[in-house]
């Protein structure tokens, strides 16, 4: 009957690392099997990972992570803070860092519902609030820098997000087949009745 002895698990080496000295950490690692060291690599690539001072402090990648982001960026950006983005006020600065989180989040595809019920608001605002970024070039700005953040922090960014929101309605616009008038045969002038002729 043989018994293995088996080292530490790849947790508890972690564990040990994070304040041992780097020599101890040597001796730790040499009786350690190439498999061993494998599954040591890949629990220290999760810490990493999940440390938002190493990995920039964006490690919620769902929708209400990117919306908390887009707003937390948007409240330093305007002076003012997340609550009161989320809040119901109508202060000029409140509003534009309230639009201009709104936009980023769509910007980084988002869907129009999820980014409302994160703002507890119905997705025609933010239709509007899109729309509002876009046609103001100081927001717009604003706008592309925190989907810039965005993109940085998390590696994750929609399609269009590194263009303006000008160039994305037009990017959409050129894609929308243009309506034809429908032939209705020859054009008949018609007049109200009771018009003078």
């Amino acid at each position: 009957m043989s018994v293995s002895v088996r080292g530490p698990s790849a947790e508890e080496v972690v564990a040990y690392v994070a304040g041992a000295d780097p020599d101890d950490v040597a001796d730790l690692l040499e009786p350690l099997a190439p498999q061993e060291l494998c599954e040591l690599v890949i629990e220290l690539a999760k810490q990493v990972s999940m440390d938002p001072a190493i990995s920039g402090g964006m490690t919620d990648l769902s929708p209400a992570g990117i919306c908390t982001t887009a707003i937390n960026a948007a409240a330093a950006a305007f002076g003012t803070t997340p609550e009161a983005v989320l809040s119901a006020d109508r202060h000029r600065p409140i509003t534009d860092a309230r639009a201009v989180a709104m936009a980023a989040a769509r910007r980084t595809g988002l869907t129009l519902p999820a980014i409302a019920a994160h703002f507890g608001r119905d997705h025609t605002v933010v239709m509007y609030a899109a729309a509002k970024v876009a046609d103001n070039p100081r927001l717009d700005v604003a706008c592309g820098r925190i989907v810039g953040q965005i993109a940085e922090r998390s590696g994750v960014a929609g399609p269009l997000a590194s263009r303006s929101g000008v160039l994305q309605d037009a990017e959409l616009r050129r894609h929308i087949p243009e309506a034809e008038p429908a032939s209705r045969g020859p054009a008949v002038a018609t007049r109200r009745p009771g018009a003078p002729r």
